[in-house]
């Protein structure tokens, strides 16, 4: 992978493997991170939920498969919202050159997650208040 990288212009040193954390230093793992890149065609679940919540952006490639939009539809209901989403493999590449091959993607990645903190606890992904009032209110009707 690194080899890889370096080929693509992509300096090794800004990839790193980790193992296993402790639980609670798991989504502060991911907050250290420039860049989520969503598998495909299975994308993520819980880590897409930890990464966006750690204000990591995502960047997703949804397809008609249900287990290939959970990433997208977490990033929807997140402050990235539909931002980060390509249409076809082509532009997924191409973002993800962008956004990590060069300053001016580096810099909207920054700006992004400035954002995404600040209303992380507000969107409707990760506000359990209203999460919690929702569900009551439909076991209730």
């Amino acid at each position: 992978l690194l080899a890889k990288a370096a080929e693509a212009g992509v300096d090794p040193a800004r990839i790193v493997f980790s193992t296993f954390f402790e639980e609670r230093f798991h989504v502060a793992a991911k907050g250290t991170c420039d860049l989520f890149l969503d598998a495909h065609p299975y994308s993520a679940h819980g880590t897409a939920a930890d990464a966006l919540f750690a204000g990591l952006p995502m960047l997703n490639f949804p397809s008609d498969t249900m287990v290939s939009r959970v990433g997208a539809s977490l990033a929807f209901a997140s402050p990235q919202g539909t931002l980060l989403t390509a249409r076809t493999f082509g532009e997924y590449l191409t973002i993800a050159h962008h956004l990590i091959g060069t300053k001016k993607g580096a810099a909207a990645l920054a700006q992004y997650r400035k954002r995404a903190l600040g209303e992380v606890f507000a969107s409707p992904a990760f506000d359990s208040r209203r999460w919690a009032d929702g569900y009551l209110t439909g076991l209730r009707n």
